[in-house]
C-alpha cells in the first residue's frame, strides 16, 4: 500500500484540526502499515543490514515504546526510547562476556567435546557451540546471573539463530555441564535462588 492510497492517511489530511495526538497516531500508521510493510524497504534494509529481521523487532519494540511514552502536554520533551536503561552496564558485560568466553575457549571446548563424544564434530552447528561456549562462560563467571535465566537464554537465542532441534541439544548438553560444574564446584552464585 502507498501512503496516498491509505485511508488513515487521506482521513487525516481531511482533519483541520490536528492535535498532538492525532499527529502521533499518523506517524504510527506510516510506520507500521507503509513502511514496514513496503517490499522496496524491507529489501533495502536486508540488503543493508545482514540482521535485518532481528533488528526489524528491536526497531519496533524501541518505536512502540517511544510512542508509548509519548507527552501530548510537552512535545519538547519526547525522545525516542532506548534499547537499555543501562547502556554502560550492558556494554560491560557483554564485553567481558565475550572476552573471557574466548580466552577461556579450548576449556570450554574441552566441557563439550566431553558431553558430545557420540556426535561427530562437523555434524554440531557452529553456532551451538558458540552459544554453548557463551552459556558456561556466564555459569561460571557471573555469580549474579541465575542459573535457570542463563540456560533459558541460550535456548532462546538458538532459537532464533540456530538449526531446529538445536535448543533440545543446547538444553540437554548444557544440563550435563551444568551437574559436572556444580560437583567439582564452579558455580559460585551468590544470592537466593540463583543456583537452581
Amino acid at each position: 500500500m502507498q501512503l496516498k492510497d491509505s485511508e488513515a492517511y487521506l482521513e487525516y489530511l481531511q482533519q483541520e484540526d490536528r492535535s498532538i495526538g492525532t499527529e502521533k497516531d499518523i506517524i504510527k500508521h506510516i510506520f507500521k502499515k507503509i513502511i514496514l510493510k513496503s517490499p522496496v524497504i524491507e529489501q533495502v534494509f536486508e540488503e543493508k543490514f545482514i540482521n535485518w529481521p532481528v533488528d526489524k523487532e528491536v526497531l519496533q519494540a524501541l518505536i512502540a515504546k517511544t510512542f508509548k511514552n509519548f507527552s501530548s502536554e510537552d512535545p519538547r520533551k519526547n525522545k525516542l526510547a532506548e534499547i537499555t536503561q543501562n547502556w554502560n552496564d550492558d556494554s560491560d558485560y557483554v564485553i567481558a562476556l565475550l572476552g573471557k568466553t574466548i580466552r577461556n575457549t579450548n576449556e570450554y571446548q574441552k566441557l563439550i567435546s566431553e558431553k558430545t563424544k557420540n556426535w561427530e564434530s562437523d555434524r554440531i552447528a557452529l553456532m551451538d557451540t558458540l552459544l554453548m561456549r557463551m552459556a558456561i562462560c556466564e555459569l561460571v563467571n557471573f555469580p549474579s546471573i541465575p542459573v535457570k535465566v542463563t540456560i533459558n537464554e541460550y535456548i532462546e537465542i538458538s532459537k532464533v539463530f540456530s538449526t531446529l532441534k538445536s535448543n533440545t541439544f543446547i538444553n540437554g548438553i548444557l544440563d550435563k555441564i551444568l551437574n559436572d560444574l556444580n560437583q567439582q564446584g564452579r558455580i559460585q552464585k551468590a544470592g537466593r535462588g540463583l543456583r537452581d
